[in-house]
């Protein structure tokens, strides 16, 4: 979760990209779950601690070293 947490504030931040997180988390053809239906499943249930967890230490900051 923290690797594509990582991919997302890239991008935000590099201005090859939208500089906000729906932008870019939506844009066309970029992550499979936009697009199949799943990421609106998982929102419509509610986001799992880790989930939620993940995000905020991303919003935070933290970042994957690996990406």
């Amino acid at each position: 979760m923290l690797a594509v947490a990582t991919v997302i504030m890239n991008r935000v931040a590099s201005p090859a990209y939208p500089n906000n997180l729906r932008a870019v988390i939506y844009q066309s053809g970029q992550f499979a779950p936009t697009w199949n239906g799943s990421l609106n499943r998982v929102l419509s249930k509610g986001a799992s601690f880790n989930c939620l967890f993940c995000c905020q230490a991303a919003l935070g900051g933290a970042r994957h070293s690996a990406v």
